[in-house]
């Protein structure tokens, strides 16, 4: 006869190897530590954000009075612009309108 050296089901519990009921525990204790690590990732998300979104708004608002600074120097240079043709244009029309002097002929 030969002697089964393989322990028996009953005895392998005696081992140390965890029934099915300790098993189920002990995957429950990991899901909870996963999920307690989920819950504080979605809570730093939320901060961040929150962080955002401020940040975004004061972004935002920062913007908006760049744009209306950009709007009232364009307005201002364009008046410049125009001062600086209008007196161009004086200067030429000055000129324009002098009587032209007669050539060696006489004629103008």
């Amino acid at each position: 006869m030969t002697e089964n050296k393989l322990p028996s089901d009953d005895s392998a519990f005696d081992l140390g190897v965890p029934s099915l009921l300790e098993a189920y525990k002990q995957q429950c204790k990991l899901l909870i530590d996963e999920l307690d690590d989920a819950w504080l990732e979605v809570r730093q998300s939320r901060k961040n954000v929150a962080k955002l979104v401020r940040m975004n708004a004061s972004m935002s608002d920062e913007l908006a009075a760049l744009k209306r600074e950009h709007e009232k120097v364009r307005w201002q240079l364009s008046d410049i612009y125009l001062k600086e043709g209008l007196e161009a244009a004086a200067k030429i029309g000055h000129f324009a309108r002098r009587k032209p002097e007669p050539d060696s002929t006489g004629q103008t």
